[in-house]
């Protein structure tokens, strides 16, 4: 229909379609020939969890219909007012949330500060400045995570370096932001080296604060010993 159509006085449905999307309204033309539709203004943010810093400039945002695809959504877009889902994309991951844009045309998401530490045995020696941090999501790639980070609240896998080795734990950052890793004491009278699987020996001082990975300890002629730290306790072994 386009334009003005000359139409029976009766109860007549006319369907506007834009920017992917449809409305549909129904009118007596007999009393109300003229069909009216609007638009209204979608937007979309990223705010810090401070909800105040915005870090939109560092975002991309894009719209979609149910499980159609994707359109960037570049500032305010006239869009119908129907159910839109809006996706921003931050930092290497993407949320996405859909709104009715008839009563909430302005997408509002907001990141975490992601932080991460390692604790020694003792459960307050705080080892981080000796350490590395970085994350990930899912199987990419790692990004340095360096003091808080302000990071979209999904599942984030973030890995602790030390000492020669490294653990991985997987937290949802939006309820659970802050990584805690913890070292286990390893004590030896006997032992002076240690090692990750076939990698380079290293000096064992003893104690030592270790990862709790499958460590090799030996002294000078072998044969390695496997034992692996526990977080927050001490174990010993005895090298021969």
């Amino acid at each position: 229909m386009t334009g003005t159509t000359e139409l029976l006085p009766v109860n007549t449905k006319v369907r506007v379609t834009y920017a992917g999307a449809d409305v549909e309204k129904e009118q007596s033309v007999g009393s109300n020939p003229d069909f009216v539709f609007a638009t209204v203004p979608i937007s979309a943010e990223l705010l810090a969890s401070d909800g105040i810093t915005d870090l939109s400039p560092g975002a991309t945002f894009e719209y979609r219909y149910g499980w159609g695809s994707y359109t960037p959504l570049t500032g305010p877009t006239e869009l119908l007012p129907v159910n839109t889902k809006v996706k921003v994309n931050y930092a290497g991951t993407a949320v996405e949330k859909e709104q009715s844009v008839g009563s909430a045309p302005l997408f509002t998401f907001k990141t975490q500060p992601v932080s991460a530490q390692l604790l020694a045995s003792d459960g307050t020696t705080d080892l981080s400045a000796s350490a590395t941090f970085e994350y990930r999501y899912g199987w990419g790639g790692y990004t340095p995570l360096t003091g808080t980070t302000e990071l979209l609240p999904v599942n984030t896998k973030v890995k602790v370096t030390y000492a020669g080795t490294s653990i991985e734990k997987e937290q949802n950052v939006s309820t659970s932001p802050a990584f805690t890793f913890q070292t286990g004491s390893v004590t030896s009278a006997t032992c002076t080296q240690y090692r990750y699987g076939w990698g380079s020996y290293m000096p064992f001082t003893d104690p030592l604060e270790l990862l709790a990975a499958s460590t090799k300890f030996s002294d000078a002629d072998g044969p390695d010993i496997s034992l692996t730290p526990t977080s927050g306790s001490t174990v010993s072994v005895i090298c021969q």
